[in-house]
């Protein structure tokens, strides 16, 4: 079960027109909203008990509060501050289900030192993998509760200025940040394996790729991610 949350639809509208799909040959459910609206998640809200509802009948995040296997956050963290990207790492964790193996996975800009960089459009705070490793483990979670893997990779990136784009300095480097947070005391997962512990994963994408290829071909990765025998935790 699949499920992408975008700001708005008109991406998703002209991915299944460059893909020549339709809800019915690529059924994968839409949300839009923000995040950080109640109306679409609510954080304060209690942690269901029961199972989770069909997909096809969801319409908040907040109905799938500890329900979801797989989480991917696609260039969504570094388009916000240090706090809300911390707000919104508690936000994901709220979403992931407690079994061990469940994951959040993805990529953004990143830094060898953590703090405010220039941006393609604007400045951007960028994490470090050792502060991203940290934010997870000792924040956002409790010690022990999860495995953080986090890859920094320098990237090619053009530094002319075009319309109303930042000013980059010549030789300016650019990096992104890989990298996956797993429950532990399953099987390791990395962020380059498609397989997870969890029978019957329920998966959500979420992005702020600006264009409809950018939220297809994050749903079609997570398409392929097919279940590996199921795991008890450990009691």
């Amino acid at each position: 079960m699949k499920i992408i949350f975008y700001l708005g639809k008109g991406f998703w509208d002209l991915g299944h027109k460059l893909f020549r799909t339709t809800p019915e040959t690529f059924p994968v459910r839409f949300l839009a909203g923000d995040v950080f609206d109640d109306a679409h998640f609510s954080y304060a809200a209690p942690a269901p008990c029961s199972p989770p509802p069909p997909i096809a009948s969801v319409n908040t995040l907040t109905e799938l509060r500890g329900h979801v296997s797989v989480i991917l956050a696609s260039s969504l963290f570094d388009v916000f501050n240090e706090e809300k990207q911390f707000e919104l790492g508690k936000y994901l964790a709220a979403l992931l289900d407690p079994r061990p193996g469940s994951i959040i996975f993805g990529s953004q800009g990143g830094m060898p030192l953590k703090g405010e960089h220039p941006g393609i459009s604007s400045k951007m705070f960028c994490h470090s993998p050792e502060s991203w490793t940290q934010l997870w483990e000792e924040q956002i979670f409790e010690k022990g509760q999860v495995k953080v893997n986090a890859v920094l990779r320098e990237m090619n990136m053009a530094t002319e200025r075009v319309g109303g784009l930042v000013s980059i300095e010549e030789g300016t480097k650019f990096y992104a940040l890989f990298w996956s947070v797993e429950r532990l005391r399953g099987r390791c997962v990395s962020m380059y394996e498609c397989g997870i512990v969890i029978q019957e994963p329920k998966i959500c994408v979420l992005s702020t790729c600006n264009s409809p290829s950018g939220l297809f071909f994050g749903s079609r990765i997570v398409r392929h991610l097919d279940p590996l025998p199921s795991h008890a935790p450990d009691d």
